[in-house]
């Protein structure tokens, strides 16, 4: 593409109000840089009958060979295919706005994946699932926690606000998972593949999302991605003074 630099991809915004996945389907409708192995092989099919069928068949299996590969290369979090024992410490960081006062809280977060064998009337596996939370807490505060309802709201977001690793998927799907590659997304910032880290014994590649223009980027979110593992095993996420208001770590892992 003109203008872009060596490495980098440049993928245009989301068309409002559709999911990711549907939007992800509606870009490779009209974007012919983005065509899934179904059209491509679908184009084989038309070559095979304007040249010829052995020529068509050819084609169809080199494009099935090449398609697979990319495939290969992307990743979807939070998409189990097996068990796993997960534990994370969560740490996330208020900041005071008269003065610098800094508050935190910690937990640890453990998930817990078991297969089962089992499978819903659809088809769809069962997978045993337990979910807790550790911490110290006063005793007036574990009587506010469990009256308002077994700490799901303070809890939650342990990877990230929604709203802002949304962007960060799109990307993933579409990534080579290379060091020092960058993808551009117009209007919400720009992905880069930074670093190699090792946390808890698992090697995984460091993503970074910078939000703001060239020039005046700065870093909102980060993820270190085993691609092995179905969940993020390092997640940072900043404010817009750059500093750091949540950072969940893996620190056991332990496959089922």
């Amino acid at each position: 593409m003109v203008g872009q630099a060596a490495g980098e991809h440049l993928i245009l915004p989301f068309p409002s109000g559709l999911p990711i996945r549907q939007d992800l389907e509606a870009r490779r409708r009209i974007d012919p840089l983005m065509l899934d192995s179904r059209k491509r092989v679908g184009s084989g099919m038309q070559l095979e009958r304007r040249n010829g069928r052995l020529i068509g068949l050819i084609t169809a299996v080199l494009v099935v060979v090449f398609s697979g590969a990319v495939s290969a290369q992307g990743w979807t979090p939070f998409e189990f295919e097996s068990g796993g024992l997960f534990e994370f410490h969560v740490q996330k960081f208020e900041y005071a706005y008269w003065d610098d006062t800094v508050t935190k809280e910690e937990y640890f977060h453990t998930i817990d994946v078991r297969e089962t064998g089992a499978e819903t009337e659809d088809g769809e596996r069962l997978f045993d699932v337990t979910r807790s939370t550790r911490r110290l807490q006063t005793a007036e505060a574990l009587k506010e926690s469990v009256s308002f309802g077994s700490f799901s709201f303070e809890d939650s977001f342990s990877f990230g606000n929604p709203f802002v690793f949304g962007t960060l998927l799109y990307a993933l799907e579409e990534m080579d998972f290379e060091l020092g590659e960058r993808m551009n997304l117009l209007g919400m910032g720009r992905v880069s593949i930074v670093e190699e880290v090792t946390i808890a014994g698992r090697t995984g590649l460091l993503v970074q999302l910078e939000q703001g223009e060239a020039g005046n980027r700065r870093p909102a979110m980060e993820w270190v991605i085993d691609r092995k593992l179905p969940i993020p095993i390092t997640v940072r996420e900043y404010d817009e003074e750059g500093r750091v208001t949540l950072l969940t770590t893996l620190v056991k892992y332990a496959g089922n």
